[in-house]
């Protein structure tokens, strides 16, 4: 054996390792940075944040589900999930109240990420690049 065909499978091995995990890291703060230059408004209180939710409901054609939302003081990241069939809870950090924040947790229960089982690397490589363009600039893919 050679030592080209010991070092092309090690290498192979540590370019996608090196990929993922800078990928991986990229991706957790991402959210952080783009609270800093997220779209939108600062959302003042728990009215106007229940008027922007159905508003945005109205918009991505999600009027049908069941979504509690509610800001929260306990955590740093803001967060979607499904609490049971067709109900929902998005939980946004205090320090990240604008009106992009929220689009982008909605968008989450929109295109079904959230009723999905979790997958890291679909959720880092597909579900957040997907929220986040969608936050940004009203994409839907």
């Amino acid at each position: 054996m050679t030592n080209k065909s010991i070092l092309k499978p090690i290498s192979k091995y540590h370019a996608i390792s090196v990929l993922v995990t800078g990928a991986i890291i990229f991706t957790s703060i991402l959210p952080s940075a783009l609270n800093e230059f997220s779209k939108g408004e600062k959302i003042k209180d728990k009215t106007h944040l229940e008027t922007l939710l159905r508003q945005e409901k109205k918009k991505l054609g999600i009027e049908n589900k069941d979504i509690n939302v509610y800001f929260c003081d306990r955590i740093e990241t803001s967060s979607a999930r499904k609490i049971n069939e067709n109900s929902y809870e998005i939980k946004i950090a205090n320090n990240q109240r604008t009106t992009g924040i929220l689009d982008h947790e909605l968008y989450h229960i929109a295109d079904g990420h959230c009723d999905k089982s979790y997958n890291t690397l679909k959720y880092f490589f597909i579900y957040e690049p997907q929220a986040t363009i969608y936050e940004l600039t009203g994409i839907k893919f």
